[in-house]
């Protein structure tokens, strides 16, 4: 019998593939396998490789395998795990799963074609874009750590019609998946779309390539998701994501908006990654969306938290209680009853900050302030008001 705390339905019907191939179990996992995705002839072969076939005996027979170390973390903090919000999701192949089915179709692909982007966010690194190599390789070379990141990654091998043939679900992240060539071709190979939802992470930056436009393009499938990353508007906004203009933004969620009138299956959501930059601008940000008319309520949104770089981790600055009366406010939001993962994606933070608080803050008060001011520099954009707090605390 399988083991229902460490069983994970990912591994059996699930790839996530990065832009220099290389291959993860999931999205949220710190590790990779040692194989890569641009070695292989075909899917098979892809898709039981030796590390993948072990990872899933493991998870079946009851042993924590490291690649999932951030999964056990969360739920022995009495978080919820991805692997619990994933079970859920796929109920359908979880209960084939554990009802001993041994199946193993690709039915969820979470890809990444290539780390071309046009923003270069705070949070990022040249891997997941190429805006980032410029400014990655100057603050290097000044603090002397050796630098030398490939600047840009294209994924080589195409996947068949053949091998997307029980595709229900597809995640498309990047760099900005719609700034890529090769993400525009692969929807169009997708062979069954009215099977398929289809989710984009998405800046919102860019809906057209060329002659053709996104939402012409995906009317055809069951759902499409637009997962829009926003971690601010305004200053905050536009120094955490450089090159985020919040009036183009807010002028792309209007025609959304418009789109969506016409279009009955597009859907959309927002991911706000929190970071020291803006962990206290989250109520303020989309207090502005619904006052404004942009959106309706809280009920939409998703929330996650940043633990790279360290100085951009919020539990290094000793800021548990401020924190907490911070998001006091969680529980009475706007649409709050609505939302099925915010209050849970918060307490994941609060969690975290209360296992994991740093008192020690003068070493990363010290990283954050010249990152500060090197990043307002490189970019000749201002510090926040609300970050210049920390470079008087030094």
């Amino acid at each position: 019998m399988l083991n229902k705390d460490t069983i994970c339905v990912l591994p059996f019907m699930h790839l996530s593939v990065f832009q220099d191939g290389k291959l993860k179990p999931c999205c949220i996992s710190d590790s990779f396998f040692d194989e890569n995705y641009n070695d292989f002839k075909n899917f098979d072969e892809l898709f039981n490789n030796p590390s993948y076939q072990k990872l899933r005996e493991d998870l079946k027979n009851g042993v924590k395998n490291k690649m999932c170390d951030i999964c056990w973390k969360k739920e022995e903090y009495g978080g919820r795990s991805f692997r619990q919000e994933k079970n859920a999701h796929f109920s359908k192949q979880y209960q084939e799963l554990i009802n001993g089915s041994d199946k193993k179709d690709l039915v969820f692909l979470d890809i990444r074609f290539s780390n071309q982007c046009n923003f270069k966010c705070r949070m990022c690194s040249e891997r997941d874009s190429t805006s980032w190599y410029d400014e990655r390789e100057e603050w290097n070379q000044k603090n002397g750590i050796p630098f030398n990141s490939k600047k840009l990654h294209i994924l080589n091998n195409d996947f068949s019609k053949e091998d997307l043939e029980h595709l229900e679900y597809v995640y498309i992240a990047g760099g900005e998946p719609l700034y890529t060539k090769k993400a525009w071709d692969f929807i169009e190979t997708i062979p069954h779309p009215h099977n398929v939802d289809l989710q984009f992470q998405t800046n919102l930056s860019i809906l057209n390539y060329k002659d053709k436009n996104i939402f012409e393009l995906t009317k055809g499938f069951k759902k499409v998701v637009y997962s829009i990353s926003m971690d601010g508007l305004f200053e905050v906004g536009e120094f955490g994501r450089t090159n985020f203009k919040t009036d183009v933004f807010l002028a792309n969620l209007n025609k959304l908006n418009e789109v969506k009138k016409e279009y009955n299956n597009i859907v959309y959501d927002f991911t706000y990654t929190s970071s020291i930059l803006n962990v206290f601008s989250f109520f303020e940000t989309f207090d502005y969306l619904i006052d404004n008319g942009y959106i309706n309520d809280y009920s939409n949104i998703r929330f996650q938290f940043v633990r790279y770089p360290d100085m951009l981790d919020t539990k290094n600055f000793n800021v548990l209680d401020k924190a907490k009366k911070y998001y006091e406010r969680r529980h009475t939001l706007k649409g709050i009853e609505h939302s099925p993962f915010l209050l849970g994606d918060i307490e994941n933070l609060l969690i975290y900050l209360e296992n994991e608080n740093n008192t020690n803050t003068k070493e990363y008060l010290e990283k954050l302030k010249n990152y500060l001011i090197f990043s307002q520099n490189f970019n000749n954009i201002k510090i926040p008001s609300t970050l210049k707090q920390y470079i008087s605390l030094i």
